[in-house]
């Protein structure tokens, strides 16, 4: 939930959900978002 986290979420969420899972992806975007 830090900063560096927060960038680095925000800095390609699309490429994590596409290599993790689109769960995962889902999520890091969703968190994102609200983090945003």
């Amino acid at each position: 939930m830090s900063k560096g986290t927060m960038v680095k979420c925000n800095g390609r969420p699309r490429i994590l959900g596409a290599s993790l899972g689109s769960h995962i992806g889902r999520r890091v975007t969703i968190f994102g978002e609200i983090i945003s």
